[in-house]
């Protein structure tokens, strides 16, 4: 089937742009009104103290920082996509789920040489992502291995032939750490594409999907 992608990343990751974005965009709306607020509180609070004055200074400031925050952990998610595993159950090792940066941006370039390797692409494995109400299709840990250990080696033999061979091979080789531990335990698993960094991951999300990262 043919692969689409954008600036090098799969096409999935345009669509995960757009909508952090426009998160983005929600926070910087709040932050006029409550910065205003804030600072016209100050100003009364100078003239004159009031607690009801202080109390919604006080509720302005901390909505005004709130969205700010926010809006500026959107606008650096945006610019972050990995290319994780994902298992169909517990089986796996979760060292990969902290990396995949270098694969996400390199997906296009990855694929093409996949394909002159005769291995299946990268994105062969992915990206339907069942939190999304999207059927995922499961593969062998394995089939996998076999794509990403080719990869590993043509990439350590000719790294000047790649760009940012030196971190594709660093995603790479966790990701056969992760999916080595999914063979053994005979544990099927795909590919999905996360925007930003999950320093840490809601038990919510969790208990919504039908996999794990791990």
């Amino acid at each position: 089937m043919p692969f689409k992608y954008y600036n090098g990343y799969p096409r999935r990751y345009l669509e995960q742009r757009c909508k952090a974005q426009l998160r983005c965009l929600f926070h910087l709306l709040f932050l006029a009104p409550s910065g205003a607020a804030a600072f016209y509180g100050i100003q009364a609070i100078l003239l004159q103290i009031e607690w009801t004055t202080v109390l919604l200074t006080l509720i302005a400031s901390v909505l005004f920082f709130w969205f700010l925050r926010n809006a500026f952990a959107e606008f650096r998610e945006v610019q972050n996509a990995r290319i994780v595993p994902y298992f169909q159950q517990r089986g796996g090792k979760g060292e990969a789920f902290t990396t995949g940066l270098a694969l996400s941006r390199n997906c296009e370039q990855l694929d093409k040489l996949a394909v002159e390797l005769s291995l299946e692409p990268l994105s062969h494995f992915g990206f339907a992502d069942d939190i999304s109400s999207e059927a995922v299709q499961w593969h062998s840990a394995s089939a996998g291995l076999y794509s990403v250990r080719g990869l590993l080696h043509y990439l350590q033999a000719e790294s000047g032939l790649v760009s940012d061979a030196e971190h594709i091979i660093a995603d790479l080789e966790k990701i056969e750490v992760a999916l080595q531990g999914a063979e053994a335990r005979e544990v099927r698993f795909c590919l999905i594409l996360r925007q930003g960094f999950d320093r840490m991951i809601s038990p919510v999300e969790m208990d919504r999907r039908q996999g794990s990262f791990w």
